[in-house]
């Protein structure tokens, strides 16, 4: 809330930045101020500029994460008075014309709420519509954006890490930290480009910088593929656009192919969003159910890195937006600052928080990728070579063992790639 001086009547919104349960940016209410000596009233809310709490880059557990930054919106009403100035009828000296300030906060009307990375910027690992998280529309006394943190969460007990390299890995859940090679992006790095073949060059820096896209981590909002582990029973020849079951996701539909009343081939017809690689679900059948795992790969911005000098700043600062609208037509838009430091990293640390964005860094050599003497697939300044395609595996199997020739123009998934009749 911004500071008053003159008697009236004001309206807005008051915003307290806060992390969990507390804020590190307390609720003033002060009365004058060091550069003049008129008076003024600061109300509750944080001051300006609004500033989330500094925070450090730590390996090997992703502190960054962003649970539980949040700014709580209530709408408020001030009003400032002034008392009457009495004169004292013996001495002559004046008294009273204070000022005064009384804080209402009534109930108010959320018609939309946008948070969001300021500009072209972005600074997640996780590339997903959930980055954030605010209040759905209608009537309300507070309401609270914040930077979402758990991904499709439960969270998990404590327990081994596990071998993201074998096939049957299923993740539960992800941390949506912020990425070391999306805020501190001015290191010089020499590196193999994604999905490359054997044949591939290295990049070397200046000529190719080091992208940070694309980077999905928990595979792309949209899956690429499902996997047939029971074909079930009761289906007729072609049944179209029938509802997907289960999974992480919503909304996937498909339709399938059967022979005997068992399902072949199954194509997508509505891929849905949010589902995690590995996620079983099935098609219901007067029979027996089909089931299915859904392929959803990780995607990495580079293979691995083999030189490296690190961003020489100790901290950068990052800028959020929140935009408002309310009680029918009034927008109110504000800039969050954070500062994320690195000064606590040494040198190894820092190599891998750029190896976090990469296959190799995550035990995905994708050895088997492409076939002997195949052609390297990017320029020096990386971009792709017209005529040497790159493989983009449909199913994770793909960047443990080897896959190839896979066509990555099918719509059809079967039940694993090794039934693949072009393999």
């Amino acid at each position: 809330m911004p500071k008053y001086t003159e008697v009236g009547t004001y309206t807005g919104i008051e915003y307290t930045l806060k992390r969990d349960a507390g804020s590190w940016n307390p609720d003033p209410i002060t009365i004058g101020d060091d550069d003049d000596d008129e008076e003024d009233f600061v109300a509750h809310g944080s001051p300006e500029p609004f500033t989330f709490q500094s925070i450090s880059m730590q390996f090997p557990e992703p502190t960054l994460v962003g649970n539980g930054f949040k700014v709580d919106c209530k709408y408020y009403v001030a009003t400032v008075t002034k008392s009457d100035i009495v004169t004292d009828p013996d001495t002559g000296e004046e008294s009273g014309g204070e000022l005064g300030l009384s804080v209402v906060y009534p109930n108010w009307t959320l018609n939309e709420q946008t948070m969001s990375c300021k500009g072209d910027d972005f600074y997640f690992t996780l590339q997903t519509d959930d980055n954030f998280a605010t209040e759905p529309p209608g009537a309300m006394g507070m309401a609270t954006a914040r930077i979402n943190n758990k991904i499709s969460a439960p969270p998990l007990p404590p327990a081994p890490m596990p071998d993201v390299t074998d096939p049957d890995y299923v993740p539960t859940r992800f941390d949506n930290s912020y990425s070391y090679v999306r805020i501190f992006d001015e290191s010089t790095v020499d590196f193999y480009p994604r999905l490359s073949p054997a044949s591939q060059p290295v990049l070397k820096s200046p000529e190719a910088d080091l992208p940070s896209d694309p980077y999905f981590p928990q595979g792309r909002p949209q899956p690429s593929g499902l996997t047939i582990t029971n074909p079930g029973t009761g289906f007729t020849n072609v049944r179209r656009n029938l509802p997907v079951l289960g999974g992480s996701g919503t909304e996937m539909t498909v339709d399938t192919f059967a022979r005997n009343g068992s399902v072949y081939q199954v194509k997508f017809r509505n891929r849905g969003t949010g589902y995690l690689q590995g996620d079983p679900v099935r098609v219901q059948s007067p029979g027996t159910d089909l089931s299915m795992t859904v392929e959803n790969p990780p995607e990495y911005p580079i293979d691995g890195i083999v030189g490296f000098i690190p961003d020489e700043r100790e901290s950068v600062v990052i800028n959020f937006t929140l935009t408002t609208k309310y009680n029918g037509n009034v927008t109110d838009t504000i800039n969050i600052k954070q500062t994320v430091s690195q000064s606590e990293l040494n040198i190894s640390e820092k190599l891998r928080g750029v190896m976090e964005a990469s296959y190799w860094g995550n035990g995905y050599y994708h050895i088997g990728l492409y076939p002997p003497g195949y052609e390297p697939v990017w320029t020096d300044d990386g971009r792709s070579i017209a005529g040497n395609s790159v493989n983009y595996p449909h199913h994770k199997i793909q960047l443990t063992r080897k896959s190839y020739p896979y066509d990555n123009n099918r719509e059809e998934f079967i039940s694993s790639p090794e039934n693949n009749p072009n393999t």
